[in-house]
């Protein structure tokens, strides 16, 4: 006879797979009457980072596979139904398959075979979930659903990292989407950074600043209760930010709320009321911890600079050797790199081989420029570089063609869209690339404005946002 135990544990597998077939079902039937809904639905989830937080809370694992096939449901639709939006995505797409062809190159000098295979294996999926969001989102309604999506999505988290802020809930998680990174010493709580769903406040500051810009580009534009409405989103992803206690964070909070008031050529008293609003909230949020990390970092980087005294932070002085040893297996491998997904297991060595912090573990490059130069080499930075380059001027593009729609919602949502990618260059600065679905999930957005532009009309009168 069975124990209770393992019934239960049958019950609960047959009860995760009932869940699969029901969300595969409900979301083809959203995802043909409303694309719109179910493209907001796909956005939200993948900003959230609803697959990672659903399969560590309940075991299930198939939201991403779900997310796609709504995708997959939509496309279908399009490709039965209005085929000339499909072949309006093969520019972009082709671009993002040819980048990935790129890095693949970077397999036939690998001296780590099996796990550059893995890590492109990896990459791979990433892209194509991009390159599903590419393709669907091709009139200005479904371009509208994502951004909203997005804003949802950064909205939610924030508001739950405010919660355990202001309440004090350090043990809370709301389910994984609410993480904490929590330093102990002596057996006592020293520090307590909120990490969201990922679990690492420096990551969860560069995701929130992905939304941030997009807020506040979106409230500059729109007037009366659509500006009250998106500022007070802005207000609430701000705080998120802040409360990560990111240094690079901040800083690169500062940039994108500049750069978005003089992007979107707003009046005076607006930005007047955008900068004042942001010192108050800095004032009201930040933390005596948050201050004198900043402190201890401007002190590190004048030592740094100047060549004159210790760097005190051992964060600080772990980063900078980690990126020394990037820099160094640049050198030793100029042209394809080392390959891809590859500079964690090397660390260790090539910190021996140059007298730099081992740490003991594995690191990581804690720079995606100086990480994508070690790995992929200079042809991989330059393949990485064009990207980038098609990405920004399809943002562009967008913002022109929606000002010539008089669209001020899309105009600005790519104009934030833009700043966002700025954002997310500067975070990774001293960053390495660890949730990449972002950067693809942020990719596919701005490559798909201008298409979403040219099919404004097409779907006016039959599917909506709401």
């Amino acid at each position: 006879m069975a124990s209770p135990a393992l019934i239960t544990a049958i019950s609960l597998d047959v009860a995760l797979e009932a869940l699969s077939v029901m969300s595969l079902g409900a979301l083809a039937i959203v995802a043909i009457a409303r694309p719109s809904i179910a493209v907001f639905g796909c956005a939200l989830a993948i900003f959230t980072n609803s697959p990672m937080v659903l399969a560590e809370a309940t075991g299930f694992t198939s939201l991403t596979e779900v997310v796609f096939l709504a995708l997959l449901a939509v496309f279908l639709k399009d490709w039965m139904t209005e085929r000339e939006r499909v072949f309006r995505a093969a520019a972009p797409v082709l671009v993002t398959v040819l980048y990935f062809t790129s890095v693949c190159a970077g397999l036939l000098v690998s001296d780590h075979v099996t796990a550059t295979i893995r890590g492109l294996m990896e990459l791979g999926r990433f892209i194509i979930l991009g390159c599903a969001f590419i393709l669907v989102i091709n009139s200005s309604t479904r371009f509208k659903a994502a951004v909203l999506g997005v804003v949802a999505g950064a909205v939610l988290l924030s508001s739950l990292t405010i919660l355990q802020y202001v309440l004090d809930l350090k043990n809370q998680t709301f389910f994984g989407y609410a993480k904490n990174h929590i330093t102990y010493m002596f057996g006592q709580i020293d520090e307590v950074r909120f990490g969201g769903p990922v679990a690492e406040p420096n990551f969860y500051a560069q995701i929130l600043l992905l939304a941030y810009p997009v807020s506040l580009c979106l409230a500059l534009v729109d007037h009366g209760r659509g500006r009250v409405l998106f500022f007070t989103c802005a207000a609430v992803i701000f705080a998120g930010v802040i409360l990560t206690q990111s240094r690079g964070g901040m800083v690169s909070l500062a940039v994108v709320s500049l750069l978005a008031t003089f992007l979107i050529k707003a009046r005076a008293p607006v930005i007047v009321l955008a900068l004042v609003s942001i010192v108050f909230l800095s004032l009201l949020v930040v933390s005596s911890e948050a201050g004198e990390r900043i402190t201890i970092a401007i002190q590190d980087v004048q030592a740094l600079v100047t060549l004159k005294g210790n760097v005190t932070d051992e964060a600080i002085a772990g980063r900078v050797s980690e990126m020394l040893a990037a820099w160094h297996l640049f050198l030793e491998n100029p042209l394809w790199g080392t390959g891809y997904d590859t500079f964690e297991r090397l660390y260790q060595d090539t910190a021996r081989r140059f007298d730099l912090m081992a740490r003991g573990e594995n690191r990581q490059a804690h720079s995606l420029f100086l990480e994508i130069l070690a790995e992929r080499g200079v042809i991989g930075f330059l393949a990485w570089s064009a990207l980038l380059w098609f990405a920004f001027s399809a943002a562009l593009e967008g913002m022109r063609k929606f000002s010539g729609e008089r669209d001020r919602f899309g105009e600005a949502a790519c104009a934030g869209l833009m700043i966002a990618m700025v954002g997310n260059l500067l975070t990774a600065i001293f960053l390495h690339e660890a949730f990449p679905w972002y950067f693809w999930f942020l990719i596919a957005l701005v490559c798909s404005a201008p298409n979403a532009v040219l099919g404004s009309g097409l779907e006016r009168g039959r599917d909506s946002i709401w």
